[in-house]
Order: structure tokens, then sequence, then C-alpha cells
């Protein structure tokens, strides 16, 4: 027996019911391969510090009690303007919401947590940006679009702020939000925000990136 469960979140009273009618048909062990999920979390510490990133299964029982224990530390230390490796989270289907939290790895202060719902192979950027001494997390999609000799990138802001493309105007940056892929001909001179050039020669041509920016222009730059 075969069955493809295409909706990206299945309620677990839904989940429990199909796996007992399978199991009673001998169906539980195709079941199970259906319902094991794998999503990837790339983090980004475009705070002023270094900072600890932890990840943990959600239960809203007990909500985000226990987030920041040493169990669920999955990267130690990032150091500011950085990002981390790819840390690949296993999970069942109806286990798909998961905590996330970030503080300072020093002081162990200035902690900030959300809360996201996974579908199957996620791949996110996880963000932990500076508002004005809040600390935030923003969950990103990772994309790609690859051009054969143009930098093509997207831009996460901390506010808005104007941006030009190729000495052209294009549409502001908004605060935590990220805009569409813009394609460059120049690395050190195709892209200002907030009227500042924009560096990308750490780049290379053909790739797409993500582009962390504050005031003063890159934090970030980080390929798709």
């Amino acid at each position: 027996m075969y069955m493809n469960f295409s909706s990206k979140y299945m309620k677990p009273a839904l989940l429990a019911t199909l796996l007992s009618a399978l199991a009673g048909c001998g169906g539980t062990e195709e079941l199970a391969k259906e319902l094991d999920r794998t999503s990837n979390f790339t983090f980004v510490n475009a705070l002023p510090y270094s900072a600890d990133f932890h990840l943990q299964k959600r239960n809203i029982a007990t909500d985000f009690s226990g987030l920041f224990d040493s169990s669920n530390r999955v990267y130690a230390d990032l150091p500011k303007n950085e990002v981390s490796g790819v840390y690949a989270y296993k999970y069942k289907a109806i286990n798909g919401m998961v905590n996330l939290g970030v503080r300072n790895s020093i002081s162990k202060n200035d902690e900030e947590k959300a809360y996201v719902g996974l579908g199957n192979n996620e791949d996110l950027w996880v963000i932990a940006w500076d508002a004005a001494g809040d600390n935030k997390l923003t969950q990103v999609n990772r994309k790609r679009s690859d051009q054969s000799g143009k930098l093509n990138v997207r831009i996460f802001a901390d506010g808005t702020y104007p941006v030009s493309v190729n000495g052209n105007n294009a549409a502001a940056t908004s605060k935590g939000g990220i805009t569409d892929f813009y394609s460059l001909d120049n690395c050190n001179s195709s892209l200002k925000v907030n009227n500042k050039a924009i560096d990308l020669c750490g780049g290379d041509y053909g790739r797409s990136y993500l582009l962390v920016v504050d005031a003063n222009g890159k934090k970030v730059l980080v390929r798709e």
C-alpha cells in the first residue's frame, strides 16, 4: 500500500488515525517512512556580539520551558556577522513544531525566542538581528536564483532603506523583511543601500546570495 501525504502540515489526530488504520493491515512500516522528516537550519548572527543558538521540539503544554538548556544548544559562540554550518533536524510529521532561541553567549542574557512549523525538507535561514537594542529572530526560506555572469542578491534589512541597483532606484528594504533578488553587473559598484555602496566582491558571478544589512551597510554576505 502506498499513500502520498501531500499536506504540508497534518493534524496529529489525523496522523494518529491513519497510523492506527494502517497498523491493522500491515502498513505501519511504510507509513512510518512517510512520516519521517528532515529540515535544515543555517543560523546567521547579525547581532553586535557572539551568540548561542538553541533549537527544541515544541511542546504546547510547556511552551518555551527548557529551550535554553545546554542540551538544546545547537551552535555556541557564533561570532557576530558570521554564519553557522547547516544543522539537520530530524523529526516525525506529527512533531513538526520547533522552538528557536538566541542569546548573548557571554552574558547569557538578551534572550529572544520564536517558534516555527515545519513541512518536509525545509531549508531555512534563521537570522538573529538587532532592532534598536531588541533581539529579533526571523526565519527565511533559502532559495537560489543563479544567473550566468551576474551576482544575484536579495537583501534582509533591519530597517527601511533606499536601494539603488545598477544606477537605478529599486524598491526600498523593509524592517525585518527580505527583498526579491536583484541582478547585479558589477560586484563593487552596482548596489547601494541607504546611499552606501555595498562591496560584493567576496562573492562569485553566476551565483546568488543573501545579504544582511543595517544602516551602515553590509553585515553578512552568504551564498544561498
